[in-house]
């Protein structure tokens, strides 16, 4: 599918709210029919003023009523998509090898102690610019429970990780240059495109979002990334979203996406000093799924 086509394909879904094609293409329908209901019923208004009831009374009665006609075909289509998902969530553990793009949210970067000197931005920017080896900026980022050792380890423990997109709250959008730089730095020669969902969400916020209240923007920034890294040629399938960072909205947002056929979530934690890394593929079970059903 061309870029063009998936362009179009994704404006219709917002639009109609679902990520199902056939109800994205019947919402296409729906809105060119949106421009011919307007002439149509102007046309039978008139034709039913003027007392006429001849041939010019065929053409606009026809547009209505076909309109009327697909809004019900496509009510009848949306009802049986909705049945169809009111099955239990099946969960599959899987490993987390061929996972090329990463969706994660940022926490903001919090002053600490560290092991021999404060943790502050200026400090960050140091350890960059003198060359410090990333086993070291990270065994001190640990010491002091730092939000972002665990979401540098998780680039690096992902190997066929090709690029990765970061949602950032209000108070990150003015750390990301920082964390952009030390990730990369951390990463070495890897190659690794690093983005953040305010590059690529045009006509929302680029300051970033209220991760405490505005939860459907978490939804859509979310699922923006998901589809901007499909457009970029990296399929749902091997499209992670992590559940670990971020508070609890943004891991409640993230899981809700997922949620989508063919899309994993990640899970890190920290057990006896090790850290441990799993992969799901949660999705709803349909009727095609059942075939008992």
């Amino acid at each position: 599918m061309s870029q063009d086509a998936r362009a179009l394909l994704r404006l219709v879904r917002q639009v109609v709210g679902h990520h199902e094609p056939r109800l994205a293409l019947w919402g296409l329908v729906l809105i060119l029919l949106v421009g011919w209901l307007g002439d149509g019923s102007l046309g039978l208004l008139r034709a039913l003023l003027a007392g006429f009831a001849g041939p010019g009374l065929v053409e606009p009665m026809v547009v209505v009523l076909s309109g009327l006609a697909l809004f019900a075909l496509y009510r009848r289509a949306l009802e049986a998509w909705k049945r169809r998902c009111t099955g239990p969530v099946s969960v599959r553990q899987c490993d987390t090898q061929g996972i090329r793009g990463l969706v994660a949210a940022l926490s903001p970067h919090k002053d600490a102690a560290g092991q021999g000197e404060e943790i502050n931005l200026e400090a960050i920017g140091r350890w960059v610019s003198d060359g410090r080896s990333a086993d070291a900026i990270l065994a001190d980022l640990g010491s002091c429970k730092h939000p972002w050792e665990m979401s540098i380890r998780l680039l690096r423990d992902i190997e066929s990780l090709e690029a990765a997109t970061f949602v950032l709250s209000c108070e990150a959008v003015e750390h990301w240059p920082v964390f952009r730089q030390l990730a990369l730095h951390c990463l070495g020669e890897r190659k690794l495109e690093l983005r953040a969902h305010t590059e690529l969400m045009s006509g929302h916020s680029t300051h970033g979002l209220d991760v405490v209240i505005d939860f459907s923007g978490l939804l859509s920034a979310f699922d923006a990334c998901v589809q901007d890294l499909a457009t970029s040629g990296l399929p749902s399938n091997q499209v992670a979203l992590d559940i670990t960072s971020g508070n609890k909205l943004c891991s409640a947002a993230a899981a809700m996406v997922a949620l989508d056929r063919d899309r994993r979530m990640l899970y890190r934690w920290r057990e006896e000093k090790r850290d441990k890394l799993v992969s799901f593929d949660a999705r709803y079970e349909t009727v095609e799924d059942d075939p008992d059903r």
